[in-house]
């Protein structure tokens, strides 16, 4: 079983598809630079056909662009309620954020929360306002811990 730190959660909330943004960038310029030779060479077919050839491409990536956008926020803001919730169960737990892990990235019913050397199974409310915490007894002691990635490691 893996668990997650409150760092990892945080930087989870975080998305960007530089790749995308860049392929998008360039198939723009390529689109202009081909939308200016069609003007200067309407009888070349050549040209025609390239330009929708970078038509559909830049459909597509927009189409993947918007998929991904939309998963990417789906995805912060279940970090961001995720962090709302470890933030307020380390306040009212009175232990600092870093020594509290889950084993989930969703805020859900049954979830296992790592206070320090202790483990919990979380039951939330049906609106999910309030939640009870109750001791759990874990098999394997040791389980994988998720972190953010540090400088030099």
């Amino acid at each position: 079983m893996e668990f997650y730190t409150y760092a990892y959660v945080v930087q989870r909330g975080e998305f960007t598809s530089l790749l995308q943004y860049i392929m998008t960038s360039i198939l723009l310029v390529a689109l202009l630079v081909v939308g200016v030779k069609v003007m200067y060479n309407r009888f070349d077919t050549k040209f025609r056909d390239l330009g929708i050839i970078i038509v559909l491409g830049l459909v597509f990536l927009l189409g993947l662009q918007v998929n991904d956008y939309t998963r990417d926020a789906n995805s912060a803001e279940e970090s961001s309620y995720m962090v709302q919730f470890l933030n307020n169960l380390s306040e009212r737990a009175d232990v600092p954020k870093d020594k509290i892990r889950v084993n989930t990235l969703r805020v859900q019913d049954r979830m296992i929360v790592n206070i320090e050397e202790a483990y919990f199974e979380v039951t939330f409310t049906m609106n999910k306002d309030g939640y009870s915490l109750r001791p759990v007894e874990m098999i394997n002691s040791n389980p994988k811990v998720v972190d953010v990635k540090k400088d030099g490691q």
